[in-house]
């Protein structure tokens, strides 16, 4: 999704060039190891510049593959009696691991994994449920969403290290993410196609 908007990005702004450094670990803003951050949670350096750009859901997902091998009661956000795909402890601090862990009882997870992306592949592989952000979701078409109910729900912030305040390039290119992520709110969220269960 991302990707796709910067593509964008660079047709607006052709002498912009963004380099993308995906990391399980938090950039230090303050000692300048990026120019500008998309962080899932609240910084805590007062000094940075933080601006809310949107929120993103989670629900429950299976492969078709999946359901038709058992008997599933669609709507209900429940993992009873479901093989469970959770996340290792590292990441059990996301809301999609801590709904997992709150609702998961007596039950032993049959895999776990170590971020969204490995999970939905174990989920399309046909091992069993995870709760996945619903926006990295919609190009499996094979994978169902097992309630209209978005079960969490986390924060989206874009972040800029207080020299860069007035930097021309990093406030272009942090206007432009906000305006994407706003043009996409309801797909971040969840509430794009919320009926979309398998029947």
């Amino acid at each position: 999704l991302l990707l796709r908007g910067l593509s964008r990005l660079r047709d607006e702004h052709p002498g912009i060039q963004v380099e993308v450094v995906p990391t399980p670990g938090a950039i230090d803003l303050l000692r300048r190891e990026a120019d500008l951050a998309i962080r899932l949670f609240r910084e805590k350096a007062s000094s940075l510049i933080m601006r809310k750009v949107g929120e993103f859901g989670w629900s429950l997902y299976a492969s078709e593959d999946y359901l038709a091998s058992r008997s599933v009661e669609l709507g209900s956000p429940s993992l009873a009696g479901h093989d469970v795909i959770d996340y290792e402890a590292g990441r059990s601090k996301m809301p999609g691991g801590r709904w997992v862990r709150e609702h998961l009882g007596d039950q032993t997870p049959v895999m776990t994994c170590g971020d969204p992306s490995s999970a939905l592949a174990a989920v399309s592989a046909g091992n069993g449920v995870a709760v996945l952000p619903c926006f990295i979701t919609h190009a499996h078409p094979r994978i169902r969403r097992l309630t209209p109910d978005v079960v969490a729900t986390g924060e989206v912030f874009l972040v800029i290290p207080p020299d860069h305040k007035n930097t021309t390039r990093v406030r272009l290119t942090a206007d432009f993410l906000a305006d994407y992520f706003i043009e996409h709110a309801d797909l971040l969220a969840g509430r794009t196609n919320p009926t979309d269960t398998t029947t």
